[in-house]
């Protein structure tokens, strides 16, 4: 059946500049230098959960790889596998190679000094092994793709054991219920660990590959479930009851977020730690599944012309700028607090005839709103500095080079093995 042709919006990239919002929000008010939002009525409301925002984006990574091995773009064979690294690698090595060149010179330049500590950090930088306790402000998010790449590079044999073994939906289903409840008893075995053993949440349990696994793969689970829509299936009344029950839970966590840091209530945090991880993957599962597996039409392309019929679909440029936009708004973020001038900000407010808490709230709008824009143009523009680079001739060139470094290898490796174990001659 020939899908007919739709200018809709990708509701995926919707949930992807939700899930960045969340994270960019609570991170502007990291480097903001004044409590503004204290003196609101509800201030929990703006205490975004970044957390969460990192979880979506492990789901979507899974269901985007997934779709990728499903349909054949990606083969299960060691040609195929081949394609697929240097494919990861280089779309994602450039931009992040430049992100960390950029902060080196330009906001840390004494990394550069030729030093042992400082020489083996930034190779650990630049071969995603990030370290916390060595310019952790400057460089923190490079955690998250040290955790990407590594679950990247487990994806392929995940992806064959899942295939082989998850070949139906009601496996699937079955699947992702054990995946998640394996997820929840895990982190809450962690919790147990963590306090009675004084460890770290964030170092063991947040950051590490192996504690996003089920995230990761779920999402890849989600790929069994497409199908076009038909009569038996939600309407829109589900949908909005999703998209409603998401929000709800998003100011949810907020809010426990926000008393859990402020009121001092440690199960608040707790909750949000090792319980809500497993909710969002329900959540962001009933999304995609509602959203993505069971529409009955083919996507235009985007285009200016596109965005014209239909403005929602400005957010289908936003997987073009996404790793950009992540990486670099901190970097924004930190210089726009070195340069923070209050005169400044309190000039343009007088100019709207706002003081007291009134005028904090204006002076952070402000700050948000420039650190915003800041961050999508230099996003917009290193996007398309590399865009096509390399190019696919490149690209193609090192998947070769590739297999026959491995090829050689594989050679050279049966020859030393024939030398030191040789074949005993049978006699005639």
């Amino acid at each position: 059946m020939e899908l007919k042709e739709r200018n809709k919006v990708d509701m995926l990239n919707i949930l992807r500049f939700a899930a960045f919002m969340c994270i960019f929000l609570l991170h502007t008010k990291i480097f903001l230098l004044m409590c503004w939002n204290e003196a609101l009525p509800l201030p929990w409301l703006t205490y975004t959960p970044a957390w969460a925002g990192v979880w979506i984006f492990f789901i979507l990574s899974g269901y985007g790889i997934g779709f990728g091995f499903s349909q054949n773009k990606y083969e299960l064979s060691k040609k195929g596998i081949i394609r697929y690294y240097v494919r990861r690698a280089a779309k994602i090595l450039p931009v992040y190679w430049f992100y960390i060149l950029v902060v080196a010179v330009f906001i840390t330049p004494e990394i550069l000094q030729p030093t042992f500590r400082h020489i083996s950090y930034l190779l650990s930088l630049l071969l995603f092994h990030y370290q916390e306790e060595f310019y952790s402000l400057e460089f923190g998010l490079a955690w998250y793709l040290t955790t990407l790449m590594r679950l990247y590079l487990v994806a392929p044999f995940i992806f064959m054991v899942l295939k082989r073994y998850v070949n139906s939906r009601a496996k699937t289903y079955g699947a992702i219920g054990v995946i998640t409840a394996a997820g929840l008893v895990f982190r809450c075995l962690m919790y147990y660990h963590i306090i009675t053993a004084n460890g770290d949440w964030s170092t063991e349990v947040y950051r590490p590959f192996y504690f996003n696994l089920d995230f990761f793969c779920v999402g890849m689970l989600l790929n069994n479930l497409r199908q076009p829509k038909t009569d038996t299936l939600p309407r829109k009344a589900i949908k909005l009851g999703v998209v409603f029950g998401f929000a709800l839970l998003v100011a949810f966590n907020a809010y426990i977020y926000y008393y859990g840091i402020f009121a001092h209530i440690g199960k608040y945090i707790t909750i949000y730690r090792y319980v809500l991880p497993s909710v969002y993957i329900v959540m962001t599962s009933a999304y995609i599944v509602l959203f993505d597996c069971q529409k009955d039409y083919r996507r235009v392309g985007i285009s200016a012309a596109a965005v014209k019929k239909n403005p929602l679909r400005i957010f289908d440029f936003f997987p073009k700028i996404q790793m950009e936009m992540y990486l670099f708004h901190a970097t924004v973020l930190l210089c726009l607090q070195r340069g923070y001038s209050d005169e400044i900000y309190q000039m343009y407010v007088s100019i709207l005839g706002l003081d007291g808490i009134r005028g904090e709230w204006w002076k952070s709008c402000l700050f948000t709103v420039l650190a915003f824009f800041v961050t999508l143009v230099l996003s917009i523009v290193i996007s398309w500095l590399f865009a096509g680079k390399p190019s696919n001739n490149t690209v193609n060139k090192i998947e070769r080079a590739v297999e026959r470094f491995l090829k050689g290898t594989e050679n050279t490796v049966l020859a030393v093995l024939r030398t030191l174990f040789p074949a005993e001659k049978t006699g005639g």
